[in-house]
């Protein structure tokens, strides 16, 4: 296969050196309460879909 570019790597200026290596200063939420929505019944619910998809997946396959 033939690419059409010679040269893969581009040179960078500095201005956009040095954007690439600032830092970012970031600050973790600590004392953040998340409550958690997801039950067991969703998980329950989310397994049998996924069971229904793949069973339905496999039998349009075999009937054609």
């Amino acid at each position: 296969m033939n690419t059409q570019t010679t040269n893969i790597l581009t040179n960078i200026s500095s201005k956009e050196l040095f954007k690439l290596t600032t830092e970012v200063k970031e600050t973790l939420a600590v004392n953040v309460n998340v409550k958690s929505s997801f039950k067991a019944i969703d998980f329950w619910n989310l397994q049998r879909t996924q069971r229904a998809r793949s069973c339905g997946r496999h039998m349009s396959i075999s009937v054609r």
